[in-house]
């Protein structure tokens, strides 16, 4: 059966999201000189900021999806608390400063102005480095990807935070194909709400919300796709195998590493940004504030979701731990925030119709 209308308009609007971020990067880009980190400084400040408030649109729009898609699907809805939108906005997945991975492009572009040394047993070479301007297309290219992947990702961990605080409830991984391999054996399995969701660069895969007893309404037939030619980037040995008959879900290897932190003895993914009083550091507590910077800093360690998922002891457990790392909230702190902010609004509305024309 097709995915539900929520989902699909769901996906819609991460590329739409995606598609307006990207070409914002490309004009940022494109004012890029043969100066790469110069340029950069003048370029970053202005591409973060329509960054950070397409990851917080791409959150909210998650916020409206889960409750959208449980209704159409007649699946019970009692969420813990309300997410915070701006919470996931600002860093990547893995954690870093999203300013931080967007500088990746220049790393990119530097290299291929480098040039690089190869050794094949007793034989070296020496490729040389690109121009400039092939350099910044290589960089440009690097930008579109993570760009593209930094809009719907911002989205995926909303939606997976949706989910985590309704008891009960997992998800089944929704494909739009022609997908890649490693995809395609994920395709229509069911997950629960602490399974990590796997993704690479340019992925578009969502969340379909399901609990374990309603997964099959929602299911993909990971084979259906290989045998209709919707699965993209098989080498030709692994075409062969699959021929010859050999397992999916074997030939493909679909794990991908993650970043990762030490917390407590455990590894798990955590960030320590996005935690001044700017950004949800109020809600974090244990606020200082070090010389030369301009806000107050929590000090306490903020997990990401997947990092929570990783060390709660039980469902329950990671609610109270996606409260106290201000991923939620209660509805309550939510509507009278709703409340105020078009109170400010109406009053700035009304002040300006005051003011005489000019």
């Amino acid at each position: 059966m097709p995915p539900p209308e929520a989902a699909q308009d769901f996906y819609r609007t991460l590329q739409r999201l995606q598609l307006v971020l990207v070409a914002a990067g490309r004009r940022a880009w494109a004012r890029m000189g043969p100066e790469f980190d110069t340029s950069w400084e003048q370029i970053a400040p202005a591409l973060v900021t329509v960054a950070v408030a397409t990851q917080q649109r791409a959150a909210a729009e998650a916020a409206s999806y889960v409750p959208a898609l449980l209704a159409e699907t007649d699946q019970p809805d009692e969420p813990a608390g309300a997410i915070v939108p701006r919470a996931f906005a600002g860093t990547a997945a893995d954690g870093r400063p999203l300013g931080s991975l967007l500088y990746g492009a220049v790393v990119q572009a530097k290299l291929a102005r480098q040039g690089a040394i190869t050794r094949d047993g007793d034989v070296t070479s020496y490729t040389p480095g690109r121009g400039v301007q092939d350099a910044l297309a290589i960089g440009g290219r690097w930008l579109d990807g993570t760009l593209a992947t930094v809009a719907t990702d911002a989205g995926r961990q909303a939606v997976g935070t949706e989910i985590a605080q309704r008891r009960g409830m997992g998800w089944v991984r929704m494909v739009n194909p022609p997908c890649c391999s490693r995809c395609a054996i994920l395709a229509g399995r069911w997950y629960r709400w602490s399974d990590g969701f796997k993704r690479h660069k340019r992925c578009d895969c969502t969340h379909i919300p399901a609990a374990e007893d309603r997964a099959g309404d929602f299911r993909t037939d990971p084979q259906a796709l290989l045998d209709n030619g919707l699965v993209n980037g098989l080498s030709e040995g692994q075409r062969r195998a699959l021929a010859d008959g050999a397992d999916f879900a074997r030939v493909v290897n679909a794990d991908r590493g993650m970043y990762t932190t030490t917390v407590a003895g455990r590894l798990v993914r955590a960030t320590t940004e996005a935690t001044t009083t700017r950004g949800i550091g109020r809600d974090l507590g244990e606020l200082t504030k070090a010389p030369g910077e301009r806000y107050r800093r929590s000090t306490a360690i903020r997990l990401t979701p997947e990092g929570i998922y990783q060390v709660a002891a039980s469902q329950d457990d990671a609610i109270r731990l996606l409260r106290a790392n201000a991923y939620i909230t209660d509805r309550a702190a939510v509507d009278a925030a709703n409340v105020a902010a078009r109170r400010a609004r109406d009053a700035y509305g009304a002040a300006r119709a005051d003011q005489p024309a000019l």
